[in-house]
């Protein structure tokens, strides 16, 4: 789930591929009951070849979102990293400021 809130565009592309598969299975089912001999093989070929190419679109698909999502994760914990370091900057420098007060005392 996080991978579709994060990455909705591939998470949709990834949703027609496989409605594009599911029809190309209806088509060549419908074709195959309905059609002749010699039209029923060329079309159920066809058909095989585009899910093939869908599969491959979509295995494509999710191994970017795999990898869009690990750079994500990356990048996340470097924010929080840097979100400590920032932190303890900042207090650094107000004890540092608290006693440069009081030592002018």
């Amino acid at each position: 789930m996080r991978a579709v809130r994060e990455h909705p565009r591939v998470a949709i592309l990834v949703g027609w591929c496989a409605l594009a598969l599911l029809l190309i299975g209806a088509l060549v089912g419908a074709t195959v009951s309905a059609g002749g001999e010699g039209e029923r093989r060329e079309v159920v070929e066809d058909a095989r070849r585009e899910a093939r190419t869908a599969r491959e679109r979509a295995l494509e698909e999710a191994w970017t979102t795999d990898e869009l999502a690990g750079q994500l994760g990356r990048a996340r914990r470097r924010v929080a990293q840097l979100g400590r370091a920032l932190g303890d900057t900042r207090r650094e420098a107000k004890t540092a400021r608290r006693r440069a007060k009081r030592s002018r005392r």
